[in-house]
């Protein structure tokens, strides 16, 4: 029975994971199209939203996106507070108005600890990872990722490849750099 189980197992990994081989480049490609298709709309950096939250919104930023809600193109930045609450403002990528949308509550331990030991800000990792990998910001926040505290900042190159740049959050200096 034991064995039996096993192999279905094997099998339906294999399946799963076959079928993950084969779908990943339409997948990836499907995905970069829709990316560019929201970067074609915007007229507002990441970098730009960030300040463009962080003016309506005083703290430090933790995370920022390019977002498209029902065709509407907008920038997702959540912030923490002085007073250590994670708070959701949206940008418009087009005009950069930046209106709060939701306070979660309180941030997570986790997050407002990553926060403080971080030496840079996310506006920092940004500018560092454009800096070494030339193109749009689509993405950026401050995460773990294997243990290891460091930015993910996701960049569209101008030859339409999807590349995500690490940063450390201690000094700015890329880590690694890989297709997204």
């Amino acid at each position: 029975m034991r064995s039996n189980t096993l192999s279905t197992l094997a099998l339906s990994l294999s399946l799963v994971f076959g079928g993950l081989a084969a779908a990943t480049p339409a997948m990836a490609k499907d995905s970069v199209a829709q990316v560019q298709a929201m970067v074609a709309q915007t007229k507002v950096t990441l970098a730009q939203a960030v300040q463009a939250a962080l003016a309506v919104v005083p703290g430090k930023a933790i995370d920022a996106q390019l977002d498209d809600d029902k065709g509407q193109v907008r920038y997702e930045v959540e912030i923490i507070t002085p007073q250590g609450h994670s708070v959701e403002v949206w940008v418009n990528a087009t005009t950069g108005l930046a209106v709060q949308h939701e306070d979660d509550g309180p941030a997570k331990r986790k997050e407002r600890e990553r926060l403080e030991a971080s030496k840079i800000t996310l506006l920092q990792a940004i500018a560092a990872a454009q800096k070494h990998t030339p193109g749009t910001v689509v993405d950026a926040e401050l995460s773990n990722d294997w243990g290891q505290t460091a930015f993910a900042v996701d960049v569209l190159t101008a030859k339409g490849r999807l590349m995500e740049v690490k940063v450390s959050p201690d000094d700015g200096r890329v880590l690694r750099s890989k297709p997204d």
